[in-house]
């Protein structure tokens, strides 16, 4: 799986024996890299930040459309209201902004199956924690009209306290 990041213009690639990071190089080499999993020189691996507590903590969101914006800005203020800064970004390059440490948390509420299983392998790769909004390991279902509730945290500690922090927060249904 690969993935060109919105916030910088860089290539993330998941495949063993990690997640790992260079300069962009086209669209048919990234395909040649995505399915033989060969690792060129001048990639280098991507590690997540070690952000242990939520004050601390860059997260991001897609807030950019006000119909996403206000309901989790008042239904999520609990978190919100607890962090260092918001980065009103998101879709599958949330997932490898922490990956590769640009932001410690990705808060996707509410996002579609393919903003989720586009990004969630390099977090995983990079040893990023993740579940739903529950806690749950994330379970991969095909249905592309599904809707998710994600946190992707740099570390279990950081992970821990955004659970803790939504807890009791109002949930929109989705289907995960």
């Amino acid at each position: 799986t690969y993935w060109g990041d919105a916030l910088t213009p860089e290539f993330l690639a998941a495949m063993p024996p990690g997640a790992f990071s260079t300069a962009p190089m086209g669209e048919d080499y990234a395909a040649f890299l995505a399915v033989t999993g060969w690792l060129p020189e001048g990639f280098r691996p991507v590690r997540p930040n070690q952000t242990k507590e939520l004050k601390n903590a860059f997260v991001e969101s897609y807030l950019m459309k006000p119909h996403y914006m206000y309901p989790a800005v008042k239904d999520f203020e609990p978190l919100f209201s607890k962090v260092k800064f918001m980065l009103p970004n998101g879709g599958p390059g949330g997932f490898s902004d922490v990956a590769a440490g640009r932001t410690d948390v990705y808060f996707a509420h509410k996002q579609p199956f393919t903003d989720i299983f586009a990004g969630l392998p390099i977090a995983q790769a990079a040893g990023c924690t993740i579940s739903d909004f529950d806690g749950n390991p994330v379970q991969f279902k095909a249905d592309v009209k599904s809707r998710w509730n994600i946190i992707c945290a740099c570390t279990q500690e950081l992970h821990a306290q955004v659970l803790s922090a939504i807890k009791g927060c109002p949930r929109a249904d989705v289907t995960k």
